[in-house]
């Protein structure tokens, strides 16, 4: 009775999985997988004609990691993802930036606020606080601005590597599964009649050794179906439809054709350029002093918004780290500069320079003198009036990156400050220091330690050279991810 119901278990089982076994399925994948192989082969026999070294998806992935960059006072909006602290004699400010890569575009909001004792506050009421930035900007990777210098030998590996992968793609799914599937379905019936022939010879033979030697025979060729049953099911198992399978296996297939391209060292240095425009607003608010008004009202202050408009052509190129460290080369092993223009919405207070008010207040009380003394910083704006105009900005920045492992570089900026028949000189010069975290290598913190000097010719009339006028702080910029130092 025992060898009666496991039989009858087996048979049921046996009959549940070669019914889930869908060699039309299989067959159905192969063809895909066919016309998968073929196309992209095709595209290996292009990108080889034309000399690219990547596929496209690996082309754009390689620059994807370079796009993405970082602010450091270079004249441009902040794009991707970083905050940064920018201390001055006079003040400390607070950038966060927040990015989406979306193909050759980036989108980024940020925003930029004044910092004291540790906090800063964006609104107050239900209006920004002085000094409040807020900016959206974007960039635009131009396909036919990237280039690549490579190795030919490691070019051609790179070409046998992707065929390989499509050929045992191809060797698997459309010459081994379903010829195997088809083969191992024949091998399953052989099995079956097999065991229901020694089945029936042990059910009805009489004598007891030829029932135990063909019982065994029967338990053997069991373990066999058994096996090929396993192997069949494994061929389609999980998979829900043709289609759906395709897809994954496609996209699987690229991922990986992609990872052993970048995985290469053929290439020695890259160069690449974009757009970069944007908008940014700020809420300023001055500290006023009229002369001309009554005693009372003399001390005021005036709001004011501010627009800027920018649009900035950028260049980066950067040796490799293989080719760095295969040369040994200690000069400079990256460059980026940029040339931008913005348009400014200004006004005629925004020039005056803040000067100290000293307002003291006196309390008499019986035979007792109080005297209470404070300073304000305020602007002087006896006899000038109020009014609003376009400023035009036209600036350059050039940073460089020197050394093996470029820990040190140099970041130089000029510009020019246009408005009423006017211009204004500015200049900066900034040492930038890259700080990696020990056991990941990757960098943690960038700090630049930066010279500014402002307005050569003196346009402000303060009597003063721009020597004497100079700015020299320190910007430290902490990154979340993809950065100009990586």
């Amino acid at each position: 009775m025992k060898t009666l119901l496991f039989f009858i278990l087996v048979c049921f089982c046996f009959k549940s999985v070669y019914s889930q076994v869908d060699t039309t399925k299989i067959r159905q994948i192969g063809r895909y997988v066919q016309t998968y192989h073929a196309t992209a082969l095709a595209e290996l026999a292009d990108d080889t004609l034309n000399e690219r070294y990547f596929s496209k998806g690996a082309y754009d992935r390689f620059f994807d990691k370079y796009f993405t960059q970082i602010k450091y006072e270079r004249e441009s909006f902040t794009e991707g993802n970083s905050a940064s602290l920018n201390v001055t004699d006079n003040k400390t400010r607070l950038n966060l930036t927040l990015s989406q890569k979306s193909d050759n575009w980036i989108f980024s909001l940020g925003t930029s606020l004044n910092i004291s004792d540790n906090s800063g506050v964006l609104f107050s009421g239900d209006k920004p606080t002085a000094g409040t930035e807020f900016s959206a900007s974007f960039s635009y990777l131009v396909p036919r601005w990237r280039f690549l210098k490579f190795q030919g030998p490691a070019q051609d590996n790179n070409y046998t590597k992707r065929r390989e992968l499509l050929d045992s793609l191809n060797e698997v799914y459309y010459k081994r599964n379903p010829n195997y599937a088809y083969l191992l379905l024949e091998k399953i019936q052989n099995l079956n009649s097999l065991c229901n022939r020694y089945e029936n010879i042990v059910n009805t033979e009489k004598d007891l050794r030829i029932k135990a030697a063909y019982r065994d025979s029967l338990v053997s060729a069991i373990d066999k179906r058994t096996k090929a049953l396993q192997e069949a099911k494994s061929l389609d198992d999980g998979i829900t439809s043709a289609e759906d399978f395709n897809a994954a296996l496609t996209q699987k297939a690229e991922e990986m054709a992609i990872v052993k391209q970048l995985e290469t060292d053929g290439v020695t240095l890259f160069r690449f350029r974009w757009l970069t425009g944007g908008v940014l607003y700020r809420r300023d608010s001055y500290s006023t002093y009229d002369s001309l008004l009554y005693f009372s009202k003399r001390i005021d202050s005036k709001n004011f918004d501010k627009w800027t408009l920018n649009a900035t052509y950028n260049f980066f190129w950067q040796r490799t780290d293989s080719w760095i460290a295969f040369t040994e080369s200690k000069f400079i092993n990256s460059v980026y500069a940029n040339i931008n223009y913005s348009l400014i919405r200004t006004n005629t207070f925004e020039d005056l320079k803040d000067q100290t008010l000293a307002v003291t207040r006196i309390k008499v009380q019986n035979d007792t003198t109080y005297e209470f003394a404070t300073q304000k910083k305020i602007r002087d704006i006896s006899k000038k009036d109020f009014s609003t105009s376009w400023m035009h900005r036209i600036g350059a920045v050039g940073t460089a990156m020197i050394g093996k492992r470029q820990f040190f570089g140099i970041n130089v900026s000029a510009q020019a400050n246009i408005k009423d028949e006017t211009t204004v000189w500015n200049g900066r010069f900034g040492l930038l220091f890259r700080f990696k975290d020990s056991e990941t290598e990757k960098s943690k913190v960038n700090f630049e330690l930066f010279l500014a000097l402002n307005d050569f010719s003196d346009e402000g009339k303060s009597n003063k050279s721009a020597w004497n006028r100079k700015e020299i702080g320190i910007s430290a910029n902490v990154p979340f991810q993809k950065v100009f130092f990586r």
